[in-house]
């Protein structure tokens, strides 16, 4: 298989660099852009404060994700990929919606990881083939080093980050060295396919790591932000010296920051309790529970923080303009490790969070930034992460031949920087997932195969795959409060039909058996 693999690898790559485009030169890169997509994990629609609302405890400042925010283009109606983890992330790099996607949900019925396959193309390939250089630093939660979803196995030169989605969430993860008893078991770090010892995290704990200087444990957010502080400086000397050597236009980079911020983590082998940072910073003297001050800090503090030190470096390294910069998150705002997700009103005016399908659950507070090429300002228009591998190969100059032709997704560059018409209006964006915890008829919390569509203003949700619909306008109705099904059955009806289209039946995902993930 991996021979297969190889091989159409080979091909892919001599068909995509014979169709990329040339163009006057323009920066380091060339007429193409260098590319950074910046992942929050559990950020919710009205977390950032520029997208916030009123709540009891006032708003979370995040003052680099608002100006630059407001120096590219904002979207109010851009979704992810589902309602968790692991399968957003997965449609991120296929271009396959839930309904068609392999990975569907955080875990398959064998109670590990799903890896991507061998056969599924990705957005790095893509670009890999059309001559960048393509890295990942962070989460990943598409599977394990010794199978199909190593990272190195899916079009990525480099890695640095924790492979398994359960492990993603130890913040201060110690790996094993095959000697220390205490290490053994536990979550591990790779840098590329080198397992990383980290004896300073044994024992961790709130106490001793929130001491004065992190207390000397090691935190995977600032390892995140340093290792791709590093990179952007490394890839900026390596096109630098292409160009002094004489090269045409010098290998663009792509560069995935995967933060697992604010999803709830553990200190130790302690999982999912809350948002584990080092110091909580301007919140510390607020008269708020524990878990709510770190979920404040790691949004402000970190994320926040390092979000502006990634697109400073850029302008330190003369990368700026040649650039573009996404910021999403992979799904809507959590409800773990004891944060109360009205806390903040991390939703704002959305209804749902995590795990649901309803808005609140599929939409992201995502913005682009490419200064020169984007304008600023706001944008309505919908899309969702399976457009983001015909994106990233249209700004490559990737021939569409580079990536299955049956793909969900389609490019939004003309959306981005104006150079075409974009007009998603009859456009359908589908979502499928397994979920026990979402208040439905009642009130009451059922299991079952949730699916929802939008085209247009429409949306229809229902709870089985043959379950009854629901229907909201979305123009008059953001918050999903008035159910229309019974005023327009003639729109359900044809919604619905539209709905079964876009499923195709997973053995490993059977909406016969939904098992919650």
């Amino acid at each position: 298989m991996a021979t297969r693999r190889a091989a159409r690898l080979v091909a892919m790559a001599a068909a995509m660099l014979a169709a990329v485009r040339c163009g006057a030169a323009r920066g380091l890169s060339g007429s193409r852009p260098n590319i950074v997509w910046i992942m929050a994990d559990d950020l919710g629609y009205g977390e950032p404060s520029y997208m916030a609302t009123d709540s009891p405890h006032g708003r979370i400042s995040t003052p680099n994700i608002d100006r630059l925010s407001s120096e590219g283009l904002r979207f109010t109606s851009a979704y992810t990929g589902e309602a968790v983890c692991s399968p957003s992330r997965g449609s991120l790099m296929t271009g396959y919606h839930t309904g068609h996607a392999y990975i569907r949900g955080n875990y398959p019925y064998d109670g590990h990881d799903l890896p991507l396959r061998n056969t599924d193309v990705t957005y790095a390939e893509v670009l890999r083939g059309a001559g960048y250089r393509t890295l990942w630093v962070g989460k990943s939660g598409l599977g394990w080093v010794d199978n199909s979803g190593a990272p190195w196995r899916l079009g990525f030169d480099y890695f640095y980050g924790q492979p398994d989605q359960a492990g993603c969430h130890d913040m201060y993860p110690v790996g094993y060295n095959g000697t220390d008893p205490a290490a053994a078991g536990r979550p591990t770090v790779f840098d590329n396919t080198t397992a990383l010892y980290l004896p300073q995290n044994v024992g961790a704990s709130r106490e001793r790591c929130m001491q004065q200087g992190g207390g000397g444990c090691w935190y995977t957010h600032d390892a995140w932000t340093n290792k791709s502080l590093e990179l952007i400086e490394q890839e900026a000397a390596r096109q630098r010296a292409e160009l002094a050597a004489g090269a045409q236009e010098a290998a663009p980079f792509a560069l995935l920051v995967a933060y697992t911020d604010p999803h709830a983590g553990g200190w130790s082998g302690e999982q999912e309790t809350g948002a584990p940072v080092p110091s909580d910073g301007q919140y510390g003297k607020e008269a708020w529970p524990d878990v709510e001050r770190d979920h404040a800090s790691v949004i402000s503090n970190y994320l926040d923080r390092d979000v502006g030190r990634i697109v400073q470096a850029l302008q330190q390294q003369g990368l700026q303009e040649d650039t573009v910069v996404f910021f999403a998150s992979d799904n809507g705002a959590h409800n773990e490790g004891g944060h109360d997700v009205h806390f903040f009103n991390s939703s704002g005016p959305l209804r749902g969070y995590k795990r649901a399908l309803f808005e609140g659950g599929v939409r992201s507070p995502s913005w682009i930034r490419w200064p020169g090429k984007v304008a600023p300002g706001t944008s309505d228009q919908p899309w969702a992460f399976w457009d983001v591998l015909p994106t990233f190969a249209d700004l490559a100059g990737a021939n569409r031949s580079a990536y299955p032709a049956d793909i969900d997704g389609r490019s939004i560059v003309p959306l981005i920087d104006g150079s075409g018409a974009y007009n998603a209006s009859e456009r359908l964006f589908y979502f499928e997932f397994c979920t026990d915890i979402q208040p439905w008829v009642g009130g009451s919390n059922r299991k079952g195969w949730t699916h929802s569509l939008r085209q247009g203003d429409w949306k229809i949700v229902a709870f089985e795959l043959d379950g009854e619909y629901m229907l909201f306008n979305l123009a008059d109705d953001l918050g999903e409060e008035n159910n229309l099904a019974s005023s327009h059955p003639d729109i359900v009806q044809r919604m619905a039909a539209l709905a079964k289209g876009q499923h195709t039946e997973s053995a490993l995902f059977p909406s016969h058996d939904c098992r919650p993930s």
